[in-house]
């Protein structure tokens, strides 16, 4: 089945599709085609935030308010690849049930699968999205998915969703409680139920924590099933299930699925992904021979053009757009059109990372000089870094010489 959303339907440049899962799911999917040639290299992005909706990938120095996917699907449609926008299972358009995480690896797989048997693509395919983006992506790979030839993965990839998502260091990531709470008042304010969402509204997160209101079925999110679900299933969990060590959800233990294909990692020190992506690009650097490069910059959860994290302000240079000398989008095209077609690598580095620090601390529009520096170097960790183990002191610093008791 198809419908147009564009274009004349005999033109076909522009149409949605709803592509079938091993399991009979169908998931809502756009396909934009360039002019002229009969086929083309693809890029596309499976989200849960919806395939014609915001992204928040795009936000750039001179362009403060983001673009939608639609407005990136033609981006890249006007520079001759072809786009795929899809849906996850059971967001927006898909059908069947969403299951955070669990379903992208063999969900990825099938609509790879389907896109290169599609008579205008070139048997090539390229990855994007920022966070849960970028899950769907490295599942896919770690599935062996055909046909990908170029990532660019964005603060995102569960190299161990346990570890990195769930526990961290034996600890309840709190973030699975403000996403299930955050995606539940979006999703009673799309279907109009204005009870639940005032209810949502008025919700006390902190409070509701303290009284140690989270039962199932008698929950703050009761009235949305799938996410009370999901949120009281992570919060139970003690040590990984097997659908946690899948492919979709434990990358480390199926890297050796990932074609040898050129793979650009970007990530930042103030997100929760920051340690995981430096992991991801150490495992990979021991499996690769193609192109990899890693950056790391000062910013929060996708805010790679604002210079400020909360109060810090790292100074103009911070931005991934000064490093670039370019915005996101034209640094995306410069990578897939290096990765497919060779030529001079334009990002000779395979490690930038900004090291933080050196500002004057003091206090400019209520903001916090921090400052800092971009380096580059051919390895992480940098070559020129030692292992420094620090304890607490008295004056609730840390020291490199251990308190007497541990001497």
């Amino acid at each position: 089945m198809s419908n147009s959303i564009g274009f004349a339907p005999e033109i076909r440049r522009e149409y949605a599709e709803v592509v079938p899962m091993r399991d009979g799911v169908r998931l809502a999917t756009d396909i934009y085609l360039p002019d002229g040639a009969d086929t083309f290299p693809v890029i596309i992005e499976r989200t849960p935030y919806d395939r014609r909706g915001v992204s928040r990938s795009e936000i750039s120095i001179g362009r403060r308010q983001p673009f939608t996917r639609v407005d990136v699907a033609q981006h890249f449609r006007k520079l001759g690849y072809a786009v795929v926008m899809q849906d996850v299972r059971g967001r927006y358009g898909s059908e069947g049930r969403f299951s955070k995480y669990v379903n992208e690896a063999e969900d990825g797989y099938d609509t790879y699968q389907w896109i290169v048997n599609q008579p205008w693509c070139d048997g090539r395919i390229c990855s994007i999205g920022l966070s849960y983006g970028g899950h769907t992506q490295l599942a896919a790979a770690c599935a062996g998915a055909p046909g990908l030839s170029a990532m660019f993965l964005d603060t995102g990839g569960l190299l161990n969703a346990f570890e990195h998502s769930v526990r961290c260091g034996g600890a309840f990531e709190l973030k699975q409680l403000t996403w299930a709470y955050k995606h539940a008042k979006i999703y009673a304010e799309q279907i109009g139920d204005t009870e639940a969402l005032k209810h949502l509204q008025q919700l006390d997160l902190i409070a509701s924590l303290r009284d140690n209101l989270w039962r199932r079925g008698n929950s703050p999110l009761a009235a949305f099933p799938a996410y009370e679900d999901y949120l009281l299933d992570v919060w139970e969990m003690d040590r990984p299930s097997e659908k946690w060590l899948s492919p979709a959800t434990c990358a480390e233990r199926w890297l050796h699925n990932i074609p040898d294909i050129p793979i650009f990692l970007l990530g930042s020190w103030n997100d929760p992904y920051a340690r995981s992506m430096t992991l991801l690009y150490q495992a990979l650097r021991d499996r690769l021979t193609a192109p990899l490069k890693l950056v790391m910059g000062p910013w929060l959860h996708g805010r790679r053009s604002d210079r400020h994290a909360g109060e810090a302000d790292y100074g103009p240079q911070s931005t991934l757009d000064h490093l670039a000398g370019c915005d996101f989008l034209e640094l995306r095209h410069r990578w897939f059109d290096f990765a497919l077609n060779g030529g001079p690598d334009f990002w000779p580095a395979p490690v930038s990372y900004y090291e933080m620090g050196g500002g004057s601390l003091s206090i400019t529009r209520d903001d916090l000089s921090v400052g800092g520096r971009w380096c580059q170097d051919s390895s992480w960790p940098p070559s020129n870094s030692a292992l420094v183990v620090c304890y607490p002191d008295e004056e609730g610093g840390l020291s490199a010489t251990p308190p007497p008791e541990h001497a």
